[in-house]
């Protein structure tokens, strides 16, 4: 599930800008929705097949599930996670919108469009998807250290919610 989440927001981050430019006409959203295919390489066409492979490779560890659970996780969650992205995508195209002007838009779909920008766009969300990854590593790694501390200094073994300082 947190793949499924790494994708996603690899995917707002690819498509995230500091600065918004202006309201979009109709022919800018149009640009955005084209640059936001070529930019994204065989992810975004591949949207379906991805997320269920993510899905299902991150929902390996459900043992701890009973069975008729992890069957209707397997079943449902792929088609709700897709869904879930397609309903972002005209948002994420009114952003691109707004951000770049009608002139930035065409400039970078002549990048993207071309062999060394449909390249690049394979790379670039291969690297995002691996920076959520590592990401979400740190974040596990920072939480266990801080639990361990945690505990280290007051009596978990009741739950966090009723931790008292340890007696010492």
């Amino acid at each position: 599930m947190s793949r499924i989440l790494g994708l996603v927001a690899a995917l707002c981050l690819a498509f995230a800008s500091p600065v918004l430019a202006q309201e979009p006409d109709a022919r800018r959203v149009e640009l955005a929705e084209r640059l936001m295919e070529a930019s994204q390489g065989d992810y975004l066409n591949n949207l379906s097949k991805l997320m269920e492979q993510e899905v299902t490779s991150a929902m390996g560890g459900m043992e701890t599930l009973p069975a008729d659970q992890a069957a209707w996780l397997r079943r449902n969650v792929p088609d709700m996670a897709v869904r879930m992205v397609q309903d972002m995508l005209p948002r994420i195209a009114t952003l691109y919108a707004e951000t770049f002007t009608e002139e930035e838009l065409e400039a970078q779909l002549a990048l993207y469009e071309g062999p060394l920008g449909r390249s690049i766009a394979n790379k670039g969300m291969r690297l995002g998807i691996a920076q959520a990854q590592l990401m979400q590593e740190a974040q596990v790694r920072y939480l266990q250290e801080m639990i361990t501390k945690f505990c280290a200094d007051f009596d978990c073994a009741a739950g966090i919610d009723s931790a008292k300082p340890a007696r010492r």
